[in-house]
Formats: C-alpha cells, sequence, structure tokens
C-alpha cells in the first residue's frame, strides 16, 4: 500500500507515481478537501489559474485511488459528488477523534519547567498548524485585549512569519511563539494550559472538524472553538 495524506495536494502527484512504480494500492486520506477549501477561506476562485490547477490535481488523485478514507459527513458527501455513485465502495469515513494510547501518554517536565513552572498566569494555547485556514490573527486580537493572559502558539506554518512581524510590531509581549513539538508536549502543554484555542479562518468551513478540539477536551483542557 501507498497511503497518501492531504493537504497539501501537491504530494497526491509523487503518492500516485510510486504507487504505480511500486504496483501498489493507494489509499488517499482526505482531512480537507483542496481546492475546496481554498475556495472557502477566499484564497482563490475556481476560474484562476490556481483554482484550474488545484481541480486538475484533486480529480487526477480521486482517480488514482484504490481507497479514500475522509473525516466529516460534510466531506464524504462533497467527494461522492465528485467520483460519481459506481464507486461509492472505494469511499471510507473515518471520523477525527483521539487515539486510547494518547491518554497513557507521559507528561514532558522540560515543557513543564520551561513554559509553566514560573509563570502562574492564566495561559490560552494553540497548537497545530499556523497556516491560512486557522484564522489566527483573531488569536493577537484576543492577545491585545487581554495583556494579563500569556498566549503560546505552537506550530509551524505559511501564517507564522506574519503573525510574529504582527505581534512584534504592536509590542504583544504576552504572545510567545514555540515552535513544532512532539505528541508527548502537546499532552503535556493541553494539561497544564488554562484554556486552548481552537479556530478556523470563517464560517463558510462547516464541515470541518479539527482534530485539535478532540485533543483538548481528551486532556481535559477548557476549549475556546472558534468555528460554524
Amino acid at each position: 500500500l501507498v497511503i497518501c495524506t492531504t493537504p497539501p495536494l501537491t504530494l497526491t502527484s509523487a503518492a500516485i507515481k510510486i504507487a504505480k512504480m511500486k504496483k501498489a494500492r493507494l489509499v488517499l486520506d482526505i482531512r480537507d478537501i483542496w481546492p475546496d477549501v481554498a475556495y472557502e477561506i477566499g484564497k482563490f476562485s475556481p476560474k484562476s489559474l490556481f483554482g484550474r490547477y488545484f481541480e486538475y490535481l484533486c480529480n487526477k488523485s480521486l482517480s488514482a485511488a484504490d481507497l479514500i478514507a475522509t473525516v466529516s459527513p460534510g466531506k464524504m458527501d462533497k467527494i461522492s459528488r465528485r467520483i460519481g455513485p459506481e464507486r461509492m465502495n472505494d469511499l471510507v469515513y473515518v471520523p477525527n477523534g483521539v487515539d486510547d494510547s494518547y491518554a497513557g501518554i507521559k507528561e514532558d517536565e522540560s515543557i513543564v519547567d520551561l513554559y509553566f513552572k514560573n509563570d502562574s498566569r492564566a495561559t490560552c494555547v494553540y497548537v497545530g498548524n499556523i497556516g491560512v485556514a486557522q484564522g489566527l490573527s483573531n488569536l493577537l486580537e484576543l492577545a491585545r485585549m487581554r495583556p494579563q493572559v500569556r498566549f503560546l502558539l505552537f506550530g509551524a506554518g505559511a501564517e507564522k512569519e506574519s503573525l510574529m512581524e504582527r505581534a512584534a510590531r504592536e509590542k504583544l509581549t504576552n504572545v510567545q511563539f514555540c515552535g513544532k513539538i512532539g505528541a508527548g508536549a502537546v499532552w503535556t502543554v493541553l494539561k497544564h494550559a488554562s484554556m486552548a484555542y481552537v479556530p478556523l479562518v470563517n464560517s463558510n468551513l462547516k464541515d470541518s472538524i479539527p482534530s485539535k478540539l478532540y485533543e483538548s477536551l481528551a486532556c481535559g483542557c477548557p476549549v475556546l472553538l472558534v468555528a460554524a
């Protein structure tokens, strides 16, 4: 088997080639449907060059896949309309959630020492991709309005640099960009945070259920969900 998780959708080209070369079956795991998400967040339009390119990639990858898995009923519906009724047996629903082993992760004491031991302020954390679909500029606005609260952002992505520049420009000293961390560190951060921030960029994203919501709740961490 060749298993390809998307986005990014551009990974599918390599997966198709590898599966063909190895005479293997291709499993496509779709977390977000591109280019649909790009249209919903206003990144580009269906008739644009990017729109046409990603439509081609999407249709090519769906056509090449022997099995397609996705994470929400809304995405099942969208993909079924793309592949047609004759291929419904190739499409499976595997909802987001938390693996049982996640609850048994040992706390990372170095993370506690670094971020929580010597600061008793309330702490709001964001853990995940810092990209265009998250709308994290709103979190900086929240930080400006709540200077007494610490805001820790863990992760990387396309929007990280611009958010860091804005935080510096607006002198948001209560905002810290902490980089990527592993599963044990994520568990520790969520166990010690006052609140987890789980956003989507706008109300057009109605069939997206972020897996970080489940991770936070599994840790007993209160969640501020910004989504429709």
